[in-house]
C-alpha cells in the first residue's frame, strides 16, 4: 500500500537511534579506554559507525523517500548487530531486538507481500546472529569476561533498547489511532462532497437545461396548436433552442466526467486540459496509457482543481507547469505555479485542498502541497495497480 499518513514516526526514531548510537560510540570508547583496556574491542566502532551513517543518510531521505530511509535503518542496525554478537557473543540475545527493530518500525509503511519478505529477511538475520553469539559464546575479544559486567552489559543493552522499542509501539499505536479518525473524516467529507455535489447537480438541471427545455415543448405546442404552417425562421429558432439545450447538458456532464479522459486516457486529456486553459501552463505529460478509473479520475480532478486554483489566486499571466510522470508502479502529478503564495497550516481546512486530498486518499496515493513566496507546488502520487489487501 502507499502509505497516507505522516513519516514523522520514522523521523523521530531514526533521531533517537542515532542518539542511542552516538553514546554507544562514546560508551565504547571510555569502557574499553578505562576498564577493558583491549585493542581488538575498537573493531567495534566501524559497526556504530556504519549504523550512524546510515541513520544520517536516512534522514536526508525523509520525508519523500521513506522506504529508503527505512532500508538504511535497517542496514544500520543490523550490521551493529552482527558485529557485536560476533565480538560480544553473550549479547547475542539483545542484539536479536535490534534485528527486529527495523522491521517493527516499518510494519506500518509496507504492504502484505513487502511486510512478509522484510519478516522473512528480519528471521534470517536473526538466525544468523544467533548462530553466530552461539558458536562463538565464551570466545570474541574478549574472553573469560568477569561474569559481573558481563550482567551489567546485557542488562544495560537491553534497557538502552527497550526504550527506542517502546517508542516504536507507541508511535505504531497513534498512528493507527490517527489514520483510523483520517479515513472516518474523509469518508464522512467525500459523502458530503457526494451530496453537495447531487446537489449542484439537481439545481442546475432544474435552473438550466430544465428551463429551457420546458421553455421549448411550450413553444412546439404553440406552434402546433396555432393550426398554421411552422415558418423556416420559427423551425430555425427551434432548432437554436434544441443546440442550446444540449450544449448546456454536455457542460454539465463534462462537469461530472469528460468525455475525453473515458475515450483517450489521462495525458490527452491533461493536454487538452492546458491548451484550453487561460493560463500560461507548460506541460510535460508523460503517455502513460490507461491507468484504472478511479486513478484518472483522481488526479484529472486534482489537477483541475489546482489549475483553478491557481487562476483564482494568482491571475491567468502566472507562469505554471503542468506534470505528469510514470515511476515504476505509480503515476506522478505535479502543478507549480509562480505566485506569491501561501501559508498550507492556515489553508488545512480549505474546501479545494480538503478535496484534492480526500481523492488522492481513496485511491491510496500519497497527496502534498509546498508553498512559498516564490509558488506553491501541488503534488499527488497514486499506485497504477490495485493495492495489496492487508
Amino acid at each position: 500500500m502507499g502509505h497516507t499518513g505522516t513519516t514523522e514516526p520514522i523521523e523521530t526514531f531514526v533521531r533517537v537511534d542515532l542518539m542511542g548510537a552516538l553514546g554507544g560510540t562514546l560508551f565504547v570508547i571510555v569502557v574499553n579506554g578505562v576498564v577493558v583496556r583491549v585493542p581488538a574491542v575498537w573493531l567495534v566502532v566501524p559497526f556504530l559507525a556504519a549504523l550512524i551513517g546510515s541513520l544520517a543518510l536516512a534522514l536526508r531521505m525523509l520525508p519523500d523517500r521513506h522506504l529508503v530511509a527505512l532500508a538504511l535503518v535497517g542496514f544500520g542496525n543490523w550490521s551493529v548487530a552482527l558485529g557485536v554478537s560476533a565480538l560480544f557473543p553473550f549479547l547475542w540475545p539483545v542484539m536479536i531486538l535490534a534485528v527486529l527493530l527495523p522491521l517493527v518500525l516499518a510494519t506500518p509503511y509496507l504492504d502484505r507481500r513487502s511486510i512478509r519478505l522484510a519478516a522473512t529477511a528480519s528471521a534470517l538475520m536473526a538466525a544468523l546472529v544467533s548462530a553466530i553469539g552461539l558458536i562463538t559464546d565464551d570466545g570474541g575479544v574478549v574472553v573469560d569476561i568477569d561474569d559481573t559486567l558481563e550482567f551489567l552489559l546485557v542488562i544495560g543493552a537491553l534497557g538502552a533498547l527497550t526504550l527506542p522499542i517502546g517508542l516504536v509501539i507507541g508511535q505504531n499505536n497513534a498512528l493507527q489511532r490517527v489514520a483510523i479518525d483520517e479515513l472516518a473524516q474523509s469518508r464522512r467529507r467525500i459523502v458530503e462532497a457526494g451530496d453537495q455535489e447531487r446537489s449542484r447537480i439537481e439545481r442546475d438541471l432544474h435552473d438550466g437545461a430544465q428551463q429551457r427545455l420546458l421553455a421549448l415543448g411550450m413553444r412546439i405546442r404553440l406552434l402546433l396548436g396555432r393550426g398554421e404552417p411552422v415558418e423556416p425562421e420559427e423551425i430555425a429558432a427551434l432548432e437554436h433552442e434544441v443546440d442550446a439545450a444540449l450544449r448546456e447538458l454536455r457542460e454539465l456532464a463534462h462537469g461530472i466526467y469528460p468525455p475525453l479522459l473515458a475515450a483517450r486516457g489521462l495525458t490527452e486529456t491533461l493536454a487538452s486540459m492546458a491548451r484550453e486553459s487561460l493560463l500560461d501552463i507548460e506541460t510535460r505529460l508523460d503517455p502513460v496509457g490507461r491507468a484504472p478509473a478511479p486513478v484518472e479520475t483522481a488526479l484529472y480532478f486534482t489537477a483541475r482543481e489546482a489549475l483553478t486554483n491557481v487562476a483564482k489566486h494568482t491571475g491567468h499571466e502566472c507562469a505554471t507547469r503542468l506534470e505528469l510522470r510514470h515511476s515504476g508502479d505509480r503515476l506522478e502529478l505535479c502543478i507549480a505555479d509562480a505566485g506569491p503564495g501561501f501559508d498550507p497550516t492556515t489553508a488545512q481546512g480549505s474546501l479545494g485542498l480538503t478535496s484534492m486530498a480526500d481523492r488522492i486518499s481513496a485511491v491510496d496515493g500519497h497527496f502534498r502541497v509546498e508553498s512559498s513566496p516564490t509558488g506553491t507546488v501541488v503534488t499527488a502520487s497514486v499506485p497504477i495497480t490495485p493495492p495489496t489487501a492487508r
